[in-house]
């Protein structure tokens, strides 16, 4: 139920991630099945590097349009046109990002921090404190920088 790809920089481990989430997204629509999938990882660049490269493929290779989001800061870098950007700040932040996480079919991508704000300020029926049934999928690019920084900060 879990795996690991390893590798050193420039070696495709963010193409192989997009990909996977991809084909995963693609199968369990082909079932009828709901697919929710977060993307998350150390830096909000890295994050959107991933949907972006999700983004490209579903362009070119699906017949079908798919929700790409991006949920809380944006990055320094930007976000590509085609990936909706929804602030979790303003009038009524979480509840478009809880509409954006209640569709059938969706990808979507976060820092753990605004995952964590999400969650937060989630109904009660809907969590179980800090925790939350939310995502079919969740892929972690930068996982080790991740690990290094809690292991750091401990």
């Amino acid at each position: 139920r879990v795996g690991l790809i390893q590798g050193p920089p420039g070696t495709g481990k963010t193409y192989t991630l997009s990909w996977m989430a991809l084909a995963y997204l693609q199968a369990r629509m082909a079932a009828d099945l709901p697919c929710r999938t977060l993307v998350t990882a150390f830096t909000l660049n890295a994050i959107a590097n991933l949907l972006e490269a999700i983004l490209d493929k579903s362009q070119r290779y699906l017949s079908q349009h798919i929700d790409i989001s991006y949920l809380g800061n944006p990055p320094p870098g930007g976000l590509s046109s085609g990936i909706h950007h929804v602030p979790l700040r303003g009038r009524s932040p979480f509840k478009d990002a809880f509409h954006q996480l209640e569709k059938k079919h969706v990808i979507a991508g976060c820092s753990i921090w605004s995952l964590n704000k999400i969650i937060s300020n989630m109904d009660d029926q809907l969590s179980d404190g800090p925790t939350a049934r939310l995502f079919d999928l969740v892929c972690i690019d930068e996982a080790s920088q991740i690990w290094e920084y809690l292991l750091l900060r401990a």
